[in-house]
């Protein structure tokens, strides 16, 4: 096996995908400020999420929605970011 396929195989047996394997380098500070107002106003809209985590910091709220691990966060806060 090689590239992509050995990837995938090798994260399968870790029980891990791709989008649940934290990223170096990159800091939640590094993300879009934008996304984070959108996000917020669409889940207070669907009510989805309690309003008062809403009041939290940018860090808090990637902690609360599982998109972090140790000091790293995970790739799809950054797909997220990338969002209009």
């Amino acid at each position: 096996m090689k590239g992509a396929a050995l990837d995938k195989f090798l994260l399968q047996r870790k029980g891990k995908r791709w989008d649940g394997v934290p990223v170096p380098n990159i800091a939640v500070a590094d993300l879009k400020q934008e996304t984070f107002e959108f996000f917020r106003k669409r889940a207070i809209k669907s009510q989805r999420i309690k309003e008062d985590i809403l009041t939290d910091t940018n860090e808090h709220l990637i902690e609360n929605l599982q998109l972090k691990e140790n000091d790293f966060i995970k790739p799809a806060a950054i797909l997220i970011s990338f969002q209009p």
